[in-house]
């Protein structure tokens, strides 16, 4: 008996095949990825200091101590520099968090002021920084969440050293959220869309995820 041939997919199935295919993430969770070839990464904000004060041979002095820094690691790592709109939602959570304690009515007018001013200036995307990240990675040796567990607690070594020697350098780093790694890969995959359309929750789209599911 003659088997009945394959339903071809249609251009839309390839085409959202071929996408999922390319993005190389198999999960997100805790502020780590997961990539399909079962290695688990951590991402690092690192936060700019303020370089006006500075002198030429004292900013040249900070950019050396910190390339000494990244290449004397014993482990490989990989640092990303992204143009972005300027995030402003911690001052405006602020504001708002002092808005429900302000009682004076005229306090509040002008905290409303402050807020909607920030919100608009954050929409209108016309003001762009350069934030570094830092990306490393640690194989999962197996399958088991024995060695998942190792593999985490590595990658929080790892973490911890970084940290300790950027605080030498004056820099701090900041471990990236469910939300803002999906965000940093939306801005790779998507550049225009993400800055447009911003993710503002922490449900992570099928787009960004990939997977084959």
């Amino acid at each position: 008996m003659l088997k009945p041939f394959p339903k071809m997919k249609t251009k839309e199935q390839k085409q959202k095949q071929t996408a999922q295919n390319s993005i190389p993430i198999k999960a997100i969770d805790g502020g780590f990825l997961i990539t399909r070839n079962n290695k688990i990464v951590k991402i690092l904000k690192i936060n700019s200091r303020n370089l006006e004060l500075m002198s030429n041979v004292e900013m040249n002095s900070l950019f050396e101590s910190y390339d000494d820094f990244l290449t004397g690691l014993e482990f490989p790592i990989q640092e990303t520099s992204v143009s972005q709109p300027v995030d402003l939602s911690k001052y405006i959570d602020i504001q708002r968090e002092i808005l429900s304690k302000t009682t004076n009515e005229m306090k509040q007018k002008m905290l409303k002021g402050y807020i909607e001013h920030a919100e608009n200036f954050t929409k209108s995307q016309k003001m762009i920084q350069r934030q570094r990240y830092i990306a490393y990675s640690v194989p999962i040796k197996d399958g088991t969440e024995e060695s998942y567990l190792e593999a985490v607690r590595d990658l929080e070594e790892r973490t911890l050293y970084i940290k300790a020697g950027l605080h030498e350098l004056e820099l701090t780093a900041e471990e990236t959220t469910n939300k803002e790694i999906v965000k940093y890969f939306h801005t790779f995959f998507d550049y225009h869309s993400a800055q447009l359309f911003p993710i503002e929750n922490e449900k992570i789209p099928q787009m960004i995820t990939g997977g084959n599911e």
